[in-house]
């Protein structure tokens, strides 16, 4: 058969017919490959399906939904929240590398994301970063206010992480009851629900308009829910997976007595809806024969003073694993645990656990007790990820690629390499200038009356445009930086087509004294730049280097293009002088082309030591576009330079 005949054939599925076979994540045992049907999908898909068309046309207004996924989709849970639901509403998915809260904040409020979906760790990890910036979050709220009320009483939240978000999906791992307090009483709504890989996945789901506190929720429709004598929760539906994959004793035992025996220990309350107590196998059963959760004691552990994390395990004593801050005491942190304890959940051994972190399952970030009983360490990182290399011996460059690799602030790093405190003032990115008023207004100003002015004194020749027609912005252009006309000129030279999707870069110190609110003169220079030019500032320091390539891949992302000037300084005698590496690890980060750019003559019109210019003639010669890639940034940055250079003796 020809190709088109291949593509045209049509492929019937039948219910039973696999989908997909997804290894567990093995936090308590090997993993095993669950055979997951359309059968399977559909029985998760038709109920909600049916409960999202009941509130379809209210929801119309604020289509499309839009959601930050922060869910692999190796995992169901993230397959059912990115492929399976947002469709239904309609929604819009948007996933982000990096966990860093800070960043997860900024893409809320600039993707203007409405429902964050995400596994209870995420929420731990920005609740702490939200009581770090506002130290008053600390202090208990008992008040029981009305949701608008509580949304009004903390609207500088609301604001910093954009009004169109309201929700959390929360899934994968049990949400702590203090995290989901949290963040009600904010006034966001969180949503929990119940699954596992097994059933694909959903078995119960709260109504985001008939929460219930510490609940997951009611079963869905054509699932059925029972709890064994032991407290296990059994599964029964057509969502619940046929078998493991080439496992039959596992399938069996898994299956017995005709339901699926989930692990997992629960309660069926009388509204009908499942508590979540723990997993079986991780149950530590006193000489008494009382049930001990280890995620009850590492509840009251983590509201401890010095307590970084905790992870519970045992058999029949309760043992503890702790991280503690610096000077922190063991043996005080037991005692103080102990006495808001029962008398059967009390600690009985505890020890400080010698790394930086424990190991975690991927993707959802469940505890592997069984690897933490026997010390073994978390999975070994990689170079870049190393924290154990002191910071004081890595270039500025690499550090920036270590803070990119942890998504850590870039002033902690700055600071822990110097030893010392680092003033980097407010380092604001416009986003003013990017409107359709801002561009509107250099789509005049620019060709009536800037570019005619730069024309009088530099008599603009460009050579190697043909060399534009192989490439689509964005592009990262990268010049020899001779005079302050250097945009200028680099503008009256490129095709209207390219002119106004320019966005350079310039030196933030340029501007320190607007930054530090010192100058009102150096303050109007700054914003006339960026209105203009649709410029913005770049660090020459690391501190603030991160956000700085954050900016600049939302530029690309809107089909705009850097312009950089390598050097990082203007010349005096015409010559190039030593490119900085930043360049081409911007340009490796964004995965975009660049195009080296060389002016000749124009040091002869504007020297940088002159007040005034001199008409004169200029040449802007464009080059081939490179593609950097790779993290040897020396080496790409040397075959910059010598591209850039050639330009100059061709």
């Amino acid at each position: 058969n020809s190709g088109s005949e291949q593509h045209d054939r049509t492929i019937v599925a039948s219910p039973s017919d696999t989908v997909e076979i997804i290894f567990t994540s093995g936090a308590t045992a090997d993993p095993k490959g669950v055979v997951i049907n359309h059968r399977n999908i559909l029985a998760n898909i038709v109920p909600v399906e049916g409960e999202v068309r009941k509130y379809r046309e209210w929801a119309r207004p604020f289509s499309p939904i839009r959601f930050l996924n922060l869910l692999p989709l190796s995992h169901m849970f993230g397959q059912a929240m990115a492929t399976f639901i947002p469709p239904m509403l309609p929604g819009v998915v948007v996933f982000m590398r990096g966990f860093h809260p800070a960043e997860i904040i900024r893409q809320i409020k600039t993707r203007r994301i409405s429902v964050l979906v995400c596994v209870p760790k995420i929420l731990e990890v920005l609740q702490e970063y939200l009581v770090q910036r506002f130290p008053e979050l600390a202090k208990p709220d008992t008040q029981q206010s009305h949701w608008a009320v509580r949304w009004w009483r903390y609207r500088k939240i609301h604001s910093l992480f954009g009004w169109k978000f309201w929700s959390v999906i929360v899934g994968a791992a049990p949400l702590p009851p203090e995290s989901e307090s949290f963040w009600q009483r904010l006034g966001f709504v969180v949503i929990q629900g119940y699954g596992l890989t097994e059933t694909a996945p959903i078995v119960t789901l709260n109504h985001p308009f008939h929460l219930r506190k510490g609940s997951v929720g009611k079963p869905i429709a054509g699932v059925e829910v029972k709890i064994a004598e032991d407290g296990e929760i059994l599964v029964r539906g057509d969502n619940v997976t046929s078998g493991y994959f080439n496992a039959p004793d596992a399938t069996a035992q898994a299956f017995a007595g005709g339901w699926f025996h989930t692990g997992d220990v629960g309660v069926m309350e009388s509204s009908g809806e499942l508590r979540i107590l723990g997993r079986k196998k991780e149950m530590i059963v006193t000489p008494e024969g009382l049930n001990v959760f280890p995620e009850d004691v590492e509840k009251i552990l983590h509201r401890i003073a010095g307590v970084r994390d905790a992870a519970v395990f045992g058999t029949d004593r309760v043992k503890a694993a702790l991280i503690v801050n610096n000077g922190a005491s063991v043996e005080e942190i037991v005692r103080q645990a102990n006495a808001q304890l029962a008398d059967y959940q009390r600690i009985r051994s505890a020890s400080v656990w010698p790394y930086p972190e424990f190991p975690r399952t991927e993707g959802t970030g469940k505890l592997r007790r069984m690897e933490i009983a026997k010390g073994t360490p978390p999975a070994a990182r990689s170079a870049a990820t190393d924290l154990t290399v002191p910071l004081e011996s890595l270039t500025s460059l690499e550090r920036v690629e270590r803070m990119i690799a942890l998504g850590q602030d870039e002033s902690q790093v700055s600071s822990r390499a110097q030893g010392s405190t680092v003033e980097t003032g407010v380092l604001e990115f416009p986003r003013w200038n990017r409107s359709k008023a801002a561009r509107l207004f250099r789509r005049m100003f620019l060709p009536s009356f800037i570019l005619p002015l730069t024309r009088v004194f530099a008599w603009v020749r460009a050579e190697g445009l043909e060399h534009l027609q192989h490439v689509s912005p964005p592009v990262v252009f990268a010049s020899n930086h001779q005079s302050y006309m250097d945009v200028a000129v680099i503008m009256a030279a490129l095709p209207a087509k390219w002119r106004y999707r320019v966005a350079p870069a310039m030196r933030k110190e340029f501007f320190q004294e607007h930054f530090q609110g010192r100058s009102f003169s150096n303050s109007l220079n700054y914003y006339l730049s960026t209105l203009v030019f649709n410029a913005f500032p770049i660090p020459q320091r690391e501190a603030g280097t991160l956000d700085a390539l954050r900016y600049m891949g939302d530029l690309a992302s809107e089909g705009q293009c850097v312009l950089i000037f390598p050097e990082g300084k203007m010349t005096d005698s015409g010559a190039v002088h030593p490119f900085q590496p930043g360049t081409a690890m911007i340009a490796a980060k964004l995965e975009v082309p660049v195009v080296p750019v060389r002016i000749r003559g124009l040091d002869h019109v504007l020297h940088r030591t002159w007040k005034m210019a001199r008409p004169g003639r200029v040449l802007v010669r464009f080059g081939p576009p490179l593609t950097l890639r790779g993290n040897n940034y020396r080496a790409l940055t040397t075959e910059l330079q010598e591209a850039v250079e050639r330009l100059g003796s061709a």
